[in-house]
């Protein structure tokens, strides 16, 4: 019996809610991003998500992207081509969409997006998704070291049940389907110049 319940403190420990980045990028790794962290996912430790954490070459003017990869486990995916400032914030909020995905507030389906039980199709405009509104909103409102601080939660625990206003100072980004035909594009032309390279 004794056996059973230090194996299951084991499991209760290896499932904890855990941030694992590449040596990449590691400098993302900050007390004020776990504090962030403990406050959104504040579920019990043993169904807490992992949550790995790298570049990769993404769409141009994409920041981050997050992916579910298993049971429990993400992956966020992030652009090196943009400054470190800017990466802080795309992490906290890519980490607002891994606690949305975990919580199946957010799904992905083959014909849109499932959020919290409204069908959303692909072609709903980036801005007025509204995970996406909500994760704007989350990633700022933890952005300083105050506000994520576990002492001083307000700020995010307030906000994560309201209703979000469009955020007037978000980025213009260029939807997804015209980024992935743009994407297309750029392989094709370096298709044919190699090909043309080697006539």
């Amino acid at each position: 019996m004794r056996i059973l319940i230090v194996l299951l403190l084991l499991n209760i420990q290896i499932q904890a809610q855990e941030l694992r980045f590449s040596y990449k990028t590691i400098q993302y790794n900050t007390v004020e991003l776990k504090a962030f962290t403990d406050t959104i996912f504040n579920q019990p430790p043993w169904i807490q998500p992992i949550v790995h954490i790298d570049y990769a070459p993404l769409y141009p003017g994409v920041l981050g992207l997050t992916r579910k990869i298993g049971p429990n486990r993400y992956m966020v995916d992030i652009n090196p081509l943009f400054p470190s400032h800017l990466l802080e914030e795309t992490i906290r909020h890519e980490l607002i969409h891994v606690r949305q995905f975990h919580l199946k507030e957010l799904q992905l389906l083959p014909i849109g997006f499932l959020w919290k039980g409204k069908l959303f199709p692909f072609q709903t405009p980036y801005k007025t998704r509204p995970w996406e509104v909500e994760a704007r909103h989350l990633s700022r409102s933890g952005s300083s070291a105050k506000s994520a601080h576990p002492h001083n939660t307000n700020n995010i625990n307030n906000n994560l049940n309201k209703d979000n206003k469009l955020d007037k100072l978000s980025k213009d980004i260029i939807p997804l389907n015209i980024q992935a035909l743009l994407a297309l594009l750029l392989i094709f032309l370096s298709v044919q110049v190699s090909l043309f390279s080697k006539d």
